[in-house]
This record gives C-alpha cells, structure tokens and sequence, in this order.
C-alpha cells in the first residue's frame, strides 16, 4: 500500500512533480496539490522534526470536513514511516486517490446537461460530502455542475435541504458547507 505523495525532502527540491501513469500513458503530470513542506516541519502523527534526505508522504487539500477522522491527513506532510503504520492511512490513500480521479483526473461534466465545463467562471463543485453510501448525500460527493444549469435544476432545493441538515447535524464543520449553502442558487426555493 503506497499514500499520499511520496518523495523524499532535500532543500533543492521542495516542489515536486507527480506524474500518474495509467496502462503506460501519462494520464496528468502536476506540480500542485501537495502540501507545503518547510524544513523543520514537524510529523503531525510522530511530533519529530522532518528532516532532509527523509522519505516523506504528503498530501494536498482533499477533505473538507473538520470532523472526518481523516482530517488529520488534509494538507499536510509526514514521515513516510509514520503514516504507514497509521491505522487510517490506507483509508487516507483511497479518498485522495478518490479525490484525485473523481476531480483532477476526469473531464470536468456536467451532472446535470451532461456537457463539458470549459468555462472556470461557470464551474461549480461539491466536493466529498459523506462516506456512507447509505445516505442520500452521498450520490453528490464530486459532483461538477454548470453554474448556469444550476438555477434550473429540479433537484436543487432537495440537495439545499439535505446541505441545511446537515449543517445542523452536528457531523460537519469547516467552510466548504457554509460556502456550498451560501452559493447554491436557494432563492426562489
């Protein structure tokens, strides 16, 4: 089981370039969504300094909800042997696998006409919402929409409600729910 981004941390290359090679194409090859490394950085799992010449795991931006057990992985860097003898690296490595082909990988398409996003301006994401396939959030984690298409779509106000719901569970925080409730079109719900 391999996670995250693996690499090992010298002061010549802070920055690095992930390459993901699928049946012997080079399907993206990226310089982003990795977490900032600064010498001296601490493990978040072990609390020891990272040091040069240390294999390294690190991971970008992939989890939205402060209380998801996996927080702790969200845009951080770790000693390569730290995290995997963590009992939820493989669960970390399968969501931001997830994350990756679901938002990085795939061509961006709108759920709701079922054409290209080309437009940046008239992109909207949901992101990953809930893990439990049983709930009725859980058909909406990474899905992409046309911000114009959005105002039209009769499934919104349901999605708003369920978004509320949650809101108010008691399961979620950070601002990725506050952002998504403040700029789903709910005006004429």
């Amino acid at each position: 089981m391999r996670g995250g981004t693996s690499y090992v941390y010298d002061d010549n290359d802070l920055l690095r370039t992930e390459t993901l090679v699928k049946d012997n194409v080079t399907v993206y090859s990226r310089v982003y969504d990795m977490a900032l490394l600064l010498p001296g950085m601490k493990c978040p799992l072990c609390g020891q300094p990272i040091n040069k010449n240390q294999k390294v795991v690190g991971f970008g931006s992939f989890i939205s909800n402060q209380l998801d057990p996996l927080w702790i992985f969200n845009d951080r860097c770790f000693h390569a042997n730290c995290f995997y003898h963590h009992p939820l690296a493989e669960k970390a490595t399968t969501r931001h696998q997830e994350f990756q082909e679901r938002l990085l990988l795939s061509p961006r398409i709108c759920a709701i006409c079922n054409h290209g996003i080309t437009n940046p301006d008239d992109y909207f994401c949901i992101y990953h919402l809930m893990e439990n396939q049983e709930s009725p959030l859980y058909r909406y984690n990474y899905m992409q929409l046309h911000r114009s298409c959005m105002k039209t779509w009769s499934e919104l106000p349901y999605l708003y409600k369920l978004l509320e719901d949650l809101k108010h569970s008691g399961t979620w925080e950070g601002k990725v729910l506050d952002f998504l409730l403040t700029h789903i079109p709910h005006d004429k719900m």
